[in-house]
């Protein structure tokens, strides 16, 4: 079983955007999970922190599969359902609008990319404060210094049910 893990290579796509508009439902008064405060409630602060270790990335679509690609976030590569086979503007501009729109509603993001050596700042620039609340990690082990920055920003912070 060990060495069937070990010899496990990751294949897949890295839909940032796709993760981050699910940590926005969580946090959302409205459905699915309508649990959510109010955006305005008085002393009530959301607050999202998106971590990746890839690019904003679909699969290549000259797989070995009979379709073309693996099925994804975004189903199959050859259905275009961002407009193009390829589609990377679309997914970095996806992710731009949802970056700005949850941060309309005054919901404060932090960033965390680990060990991505691509010179994209879309990721950069989904974070409130793109100078303090954006950490490039280049290791994991500097994790832990980025999550301490970040519980040291928000120490004030009380959960509330």
């Amino acid at each position: 079983l060990d060495d069937t893990v070990d010899d496990m290579k990751a294949v897949g796509e890295t839909n940032i955007a796709m993760g981050l508009v699910w940590g926005w439902h969580v946090l959302s008064p409205l459905k699915p999970f309508a649990d959510g405060r109010a955006y305005n409630e008085k002393n009530n602060q959301k607050i999202i922190i998106l971590m990746t270790d890839g690019d904003n990335t679909m699969n290549d679509p000259s797989g070995t599969e009979d379709s073309g690609s693996y099925y994804g976030g975004l189903g199959y590569r050859w259905q275009q359902l961002l407009g193009t086979s390829t589609g990377a503007s679309r997914r970095n501009d996806r992710l731009k609008d949802l970056c700005t729109n949850i941060k309309a509603q005054k919901i404060v993001v932090y960033t965390v990319r680990l060990a991505v050596t691509s010179s994209d700042t879309t990721l950069m620039n989904c974070a409130s404060d793109p100078k303090t609340m954006y950490f490039d990690v280049k290791t994991a082990s500097g994790l832990e210094g980025a999550f301490n920055t970040i519980a040291g920003s928000i120490a004030d912070l009380r959960l509330a049910k």
